[in-house]
């Protein structure tokens, strides 16, 4: 599960916040990975592109057979 913490003291523009909001709402639904999609596209000005990996923790590859 995520570790969430709540953020003090952020300085971040209106339109980040907004978009932060939208994430930390979606996050757990089935909307996530479009929401996140829009986020960056939003903010990126048009990414083609977006891929999204799901971390599994530092010691922890995926891509090498245990």
């Amino acid at each position: 599960m995520a570790d969430i913490r709540q953020i003090h003291d952020w300085q971040m523009s209106t339109r980040h916040g907004a978009l932060y909001e939208r994430l930390l709402a979606s996050l757990g639904t089935e909307e996530f990975g479009s929401t996140v999609r829009d986020s960056v596209v939003d903010v990126a000005g048009g990414a083609r592109r977006i891929y999204l990996f799901e971390a599994t923790g530092r010691d922890v590859d995926d891509r090498i057979p245990h």
